[in-house]
């Protein structure tokens, strides 16, 4: 952690897929730094939650200011 790290914002945008056939929801970078309220970014990361083919989460999470 350095001493910018309290000028560092987040934003994260996630979407949802149900039984492999209905999806819903925003992962793009740019939803996600309008969430975060971010101008410029520094990182962009994405996470992924599955249960077989049933249920998937998958969120993009930026970071920077």
């Amino acid at each position: 952690m350095g001493a910018n790290d309290s000028t560092k914002k987040m934003g994260e945008a996630c979407g949802y897929n149900v039984l492999g056939f209905y999806s819903f929801g925003d992962i793009s970078t740019k939803k996600a730094m309008e969430n975060g309220g971010i101008k410029k970014v520094s990182v962009v990361d994405r996470h992924t939650f599955a249960i077989l083919t049933l249920f998937a989460k998958v969120c993009t999470e930026v970071s920077g200011e």
